[in-house]
């Protein structure tokens, strides 16, 4: 009995033997790959870092390229490179923990003086600066790069014209932000420059003048009958006609061609119409918050329309509006990338914003509570032109108005190559007339400034 105890103490004691020397062997091992595996997780970890940083960087450029846009602060080629060199070049900036630089890319041939520099718009009146640029996130020994561009197409704009009622010269030419040397006095009677007004602005909408287009009632040839009704989220490949469409919250329809609505078109919570060809809305149309709506060609509306409720509206086409046109509190970046053409009003208000890149055409316009109007070509109002209370106006083709224009209550109302006012022009509170900034004394050239928002390029 004594022996067998015996015996198995001793497998017991080279047991443990055996698993202290196994130990101490696998012990270095374990702590080596612990190390290692703390190592490559830090590491892991700080790249992750930097590239967020990167990202941030790239954001912190878009808010400011968006801050810039608001406050139409460029105005020439100058104030272009002052705006890249002094506000978007960025030399060890701080952020979460890292550091990160903007700079010019250097796989591209710009420098400071140098940006990327080409004609578009079919002639020299149009010059795109096109900058490259990278943003690097640093965290310990970890980089990550964002490579992007950003583009600014300055157009050229000649002198600008005044007619005027002579009978109110000392309350309206004499309030104009004029000198001799950048624009042209020509005096007319009310009588011939109001047939001249109407005249032109008929001539628009019949489609006798630049450029060339008339108002459009209807959608030719209209599609086949595809449904009385669209409620759910569908894509239809081809042209189609709909008694009514009432898209529920959340869906999205996609039309690859034309769509006819014969009656309403609603869009509620969320939802988004994309029309790859032109668009009729035969009664009446409305959306919920959030909405999208995007059309190829042309919109055709044969009553009113009401953009509001935060909704983002881009039609590339030209826009007729058969009743109103109502804008208010919509998503800033919506536009018009043909002519709006309105056979009543149009309402500009709360927070409403709109860009259009050619003509406007319209009975009266009103603007009020923080609105923004800018366009690429003339505005030809039968009636009234009124903006009060933080409205930004921008018309680079200038502005024919049939009666009056009023502007009050901190008006910011740019404009250039023309203004005619039949009547009257009443500044009140802080309104205030400039010409689109001249780029020296004298007669020189005048310019507007687009800016496309950066755009991250392919590695």
């Amino acid at each position: 009995m004594g022996k067998r105890i015996n015996c198995q103490s001793g497998y017991a004691l080279l047991v443990v033997l055996v698993f202290i020397l196994v130990m101490g062997l696998l012990t270095p091992v374990m702590l080596t790959a612990a190390t290692y595996g703390m190592k490559n997780t830090k590491s892991t970890n700080d790249n992750f870092s930097a590239r967020y940083i990167a990202d941030s960087a790239y954001q912190e450029t878009l808010n400011k390229v968006k801050r810039v846009k608001a406050s139409h602060s460029l105005s020439n080629e100058n104030d272009i490179h002052h705006f890249i060199n002094n506000e978007i070049i960025t030399q060890n900036g701080s952020l979460h923990a890292g550091t990160y630089t903007t700079n010019y890319h250097p796989d591209y041939p710009t420098s400071s003086h140098r940006p990327k520099m080409e004609n578009v718009g079919g002639g020299p009146n149009q010059t795109k600066y096109t900058y490259y640029l990278r943003s690097i996130g640093n965290v310990n020994n970890q980089t990550a790069i964002v490579d992007y561009s950003i583009s600014f197409i300055l157009k050229k704009v000649g002198s600008t014209t005044i007619l005027y009622e002579t009978a109110n010269k000392k309350t309206t030419y004499d309030r104009l932000p004029t000198t001799p040397d950048n624009l042209k006095e020509i005096a007319r009677g009310e009588t011939a420059l109001n047939h001249k007004v109407n005249n032109e602005f008929n001539n628009k909408l019949n489609g006798t003048s630049l450029p060339y287009i008339a108002f459009k009632y209807n959608l030719t040839p209209v599609p086949a009958l595809y449904k009385n009704e669209i409620n759910s989220s569908e894509i239809i490949n081809k042209n189609a006609r709909v008694s009514k469409i009432d898209l529920i919250n959340n869906a999205s329809l996609t039309v690859n061609g034309d769509l006819y609505v014969d009656n309403d078109l609603h869009l509620n919570n969320n939802t988004a119409l994309i029309v790859k060809g032109n668009l009729y809305i035969g009664t009446n149309f409305s959306v919920g918050n959030n909405a999208m709506i995007k059309v190829a060609g042309d919109l055709i509306a044969k009553n009113s329309i009401h953009f509001n409720n935060n909704i983002h509206f881009e039609i590339n086409g030209n826009m007729f509006v058969q009743g109103g046109l109502k804008i208010e509190n919509n998503a800033s970046n919506s536009k018009i990338g043909g002519s709006l053409y309105v056979f009543n009003n149009i309402d500009i208000e709360n927070n409403g914003q709109v860009l259009v890149s050619k003509d406007i055409v319209a009975n009266n316009i009103n603007l009020i509570n923080n609105t923004l109007l800018k366009t690429g070509g003339e505005v030809l109002v039968k009636n009234e032109f009124k903006a009060k209370n933080n409205a930004i106006i921008e018309l680079s083709g200038g502005l024919e108005v049939g009666t009056q224009l009023i502007l009050s209550n901190n008006v910011a109302f740019k404009f250039a190559q023309k203004l005619y006012i039949t009547n009257l022009l009443e500044l009140g509170n802080n309104g205030q007339m400039l010409l689109i900034k001249s780029s020296g004394s004298g007669s020189g050239i005048s310019y507007i400034v687009d800016i496309e928002d950066p755009k991250k390029l392919e590695t």
